[in-house]
């Protein structure tokens, strides 16, 4: 009984620090939003789990002005940028 507890504890506290990073990513990206960077939503990545490590690579490539990233979403500081990885990923 004693592992059962653990284990559920060790699934929610998992399920929490998820929530509170993807709370946390949503409120960074809506103030760079706020202050002009351009926002780019990708479809799940579920039907090929591999596509997010081959755009991270991408982007590693590509893209050299900030931008950041949270599962999805992506926020850019150049509009040029964003358009640049729409054409290519969208």
């Amino acid at each position: 009984m004693e592992v059962t507890i653990d284990l559920e504890d060790e699934i929610l506290n998992t399920h929490a620090k998820q929530m509170c990073s993807e709370i946390d990513a949503y409120i960074l990206f809506d103030m760079l939003i706020q202050i002009g960077w351009h926002k780019v939503v990708l479809s799940q990545f579920s039907d090929r789990p591999k596509r997010l490590v081959d755009i991270m690579h991408w982007c590693e490539q590509n893209i050299k002005r900030p931008y950041e990233h949270n599962r999805c979403t992506f926020v850019f500081e150049h509009a040029e940028d964003a358009t640049f990885f729409s054409l290519k990923w969208l």
